[in-house]
């Protein structure tokens, strides 16, 4: 009886500690998700701030944007 207590009991401590290592990957995961999905949704806006025909604050005309041909 005490052979399978303590076979349980090991069953047991081994299945929580997989569990607790699960519970830390998913945490790491999903902080890396979170992330780059904020830096993904931050850059487009980043990126637009550089752009200026360098007349502050105004609407931008057809004289703002250059021809390519």
């Amino acid at each position: 009886m005490k052979h399978s207590v303590l076979q349980e009991v090991d069953q047991y401590a081994r299945a929580h500690m997989r569990k607790k290592r699960w519970y830390r990957v998913v945490t790491c995961l999903a902080a890396v998700v979170v992330f780059c999905t904020t830096y993904a949704l931050i850059l487009p806006a980043i990126t637009m701030e550089g752009e200026s025909c360098g007349i502050p604050e105004h609407i931008h005309e057809e004289s703002c944007y250059a021809q390519v041909e």
